[in-house]
């Protein structure tokens, strides 16, 4: 149930960066791709924003569309420095170097 309220909430986003950033059909559908591809084990750790913009830029970088960090960050409103963490953490699972991120509580 959880999951499907964010995906809900994470294509609505995806539909305002399309619009805001200038991103094609097939580059949004390849972002969609990618967020899904790696979502279900990032649930708690990134916000919605920045792992979907960490998604649009891996997108990018694949179809070769030349967009930069700073491009990506000004369009999604988010600060370049948490784009660049959730892109590595991203590229991080899809590549399979890490599986599921697993929140372990500190208390």
């Amino acid at each position: 149930m959880l999951y499907d309220k964010i995906v809900l909430i994470a294509f609505r986003i995806l539909e305002n960066l399309k619009d805001t950033f200038g991103l094609s059909d097939a580059a949004a559908e390849k972002t969609a791709y990618i967020y899904r591809k790696a979502q279900r084990g990032l649930i708690d750790c990134r916000t919605i924003h920045a792992m979907l913009a960490a998604a649009a830029y891996i997108a990018c970088r694949e179809m070769r569309i030349s967009k930069t960090l700073n491009d990506i960050a000004t369009a999604a409103n988010i600060m370049r420095k948490d784009l660049s963490r959730s892109y590595r953490l991203l590229n991080l699972v899809i590549t399979g170097i890490i599986g599921e991120i697993v929140m372990i509580d500190a208390s």
